[in-house]
């Protein structure tokens, strides 16, 4: 029988699982959580990968051990990205899949982002609670060994994603810079060291897009985008205006994927880096990005400050975290907002949004810690830095 590892629910986040390594994530506790996952999906083979980290890999195969226990097979496809695993899950016909990562979390923590079939992420919605409250009783019976297998899948994807954006090699430009986070799922673009904000890029592919591909598609259906409630509206207002559907979603990978899946979207994303394609799963596909900003560059021979002018219709104030003291303090204060500002048009959709003739701004709890982030975007420079000052006064005014 197995033995029991004890496991603090805090480690169980929105979207996944982090704790420090090993306090909160030791080898011991992934054996169960992955065994859960087993148990909970029931599949014929999954894929591993792991990131970077020192203990990443010690962490994998006490996952690896957990999966062929239970008599299910693995296929473990090494020092992976996060995209390079969810491409493996689709490519390999997998049932699921286990990638040990923290993603941007300093070295010393760990975790795991956990999927189903088509790489669909599980969390706390769709299955993350029901997985921890099956690690409370796992047991194994008898051992029934699945098969271990690895399989490189780097140079295929690669091959894939050129194909994609249309391309033989990426085009060389100087003066652009591509930055990914650990777990290489987010993008960060800097054109003369000055970076670019994921919304005006996604206008770019938008952009793109609507001019190469709405000619055929539309006597189907209008094309599809989905983009997270903090977008600039010039991007809802370009698509619109140029005979596509834009669809405004909340915040958070899992929501952004399932809403393109249920909408057939062919472009996603997120003002944090996150970018989705149709053509590649409707999983992150952030060096596709990277192909097509390029491609479209050599094709149009512009650069990138002068491709986003179109999306540069108003003052955006880019995401500003403010403390809480906890959640539900986070919550609370949401709620007086909510009060504070019931003269303009509210919606809920995540956190409150909150929009008058001349700006808007969104404030939502943060999935993961007591914090509060703040978006706020106006027709003039002045109006926006009024009213972040004035959204941030009432938040300490609030918190006496």
């Amino acid at each position: 029988m197995l033995k029991m590892a004890k496991i603090n629910d805090l480690i169980f986040k929105a979207y996944d699982i982090r704790g420090k390594y090993p306090e909160e994530i030791s080898e011991d506790i992934v054996f169960k959580i992955v065994a859960a996952l087993v148990k909970f999906l029931n599949p014929d083979k999954l894929i591993v990968a792991h990131d970077g980290r020192k203990s990443s890999e010690s962490l994998k195969e006490s996952a690896m051990t957990a999966i062929t226990a239970f008599g299910t097979d693995v296929i473990d496809i090494g020092l992976a990205s996060s995209p390079l695993f969810y491409f493996a899950v689709n490519r390999l016909g997998a049932g699921g899949g286990v990638m040990i990562t923290a993603s941007h979390n300093p070295p010393d923590y760990n975790g795991l982002k956990i999927v189903r079939e088509k790489a669909i992420a599980i969390g706390e919605s769709n299955g993350l609670t029901q997985i921890r409250n099956l690690t409370k009783d796992i047991k194994i019976e008898r051992v029934r060994k699945g098969k271990l297998s690895s399989k490189d899948l780097s140079v295929e994807y690669e091959s894939y994603l050129l194909e994609k954006a249309g391309l033989i090699k990426e085009p060389e430009i100087e003066g652009v810079r591509f930055k990914f986070d650990p777990d290489s799922d987010r993008l960060s673009v800097f054109e003369k060291n000055k970076q670019i904000r994921a919304d005006l890029l996604s206008g770019i592919v938008i952009k793109d897009f609507l001019e190469k591909q709405y000619f055929f598609n539309r006597i189907f259906s209008r094309p599809k985008f989905i983009f997270d409630l903090r977008f600039t509206k010039a991007i809802s207002e370009y698509i619109t205006e140029n005979g596509g559907e834009a669809i405004r979603f909340r915040v958070g990978h899992p929501f952004i994927k399932e809403a393109m899946r249920e909408n057939k979207a062919l472009f996603g994303a997120e003002l944090s880096g996150h970018f989705y394609f149709k053509d590649v799963f409707y999983v992150e596909a952030p060096i596709l990005m990277k192909l097509k900003l390029l491609k479209i560059m050599n094709e149009t021979g512009k650069s990138l400050v002068e491709l986003i002018k179109p999306f540069q219709k108003y003052f955006h104030s880019g995401e500003i975290n403010i403390e809480a003291s906890d959640q539900k303090q986070a919550a609370s204060l949401i709620q007086r907002l909510k009060e504070n500002y019931k003269d303009g048009k509210i919606d809920e959709l995540d956190g409150i949004t909150v929009e008058y003739d001349d700006c808007w701004f969104n404030i939502r709890p943060s999935n993961t810690e007591p914090v509060l982030r703040l978006v706020v975007e106006a027709e003039t420079q002045y109006i926006m830095e009024q009213k972040v000052e004035e959204i941030t006064e009432a938040i300490r005014r609030f918190s006496v």
